[in-house]
């Protein structure tokens, strides 16, 4: 095998490599929402429903605890959002 030949091979395969890790890691993302529920006064609301929708259909939810504070944990695989 000749150097041009093996460095060919070398480049192609981290080129191969490469571009698996950047599908891996860009088909899925899990991020979470967090937030606090006040009412006009700016108190907490606590037990209150907070929800993800994706047109007509529910994602994932979660209630505010008693000081009004939820975190909704999302994952998003490709162009659809799912719950985690």
């Amino acid at each position: 095998m000749t150097k041009k030949h093996t460095a060919k091979h070398l480049f192609l395969s981290l080129l191969f490599l490469i571009t698996n890790f950047y599908l891996y890691a860009s088909s899925s993302l899990s991020f979470s929402i967090t937030g606090k529920v006040i009412d006009e006064n700016k108190e907490p609301i606590p037990c209150v429903s907070v929800a993800v929708h994706k047109s007509d259909q529910l994602i994932t939810g979660c209630i505010t605890n008693d000081k009004g504070v939820f975190t909704l944990k999302v994952e998003q695989s490709g162009n659809e959002i799912v719950s985690q």
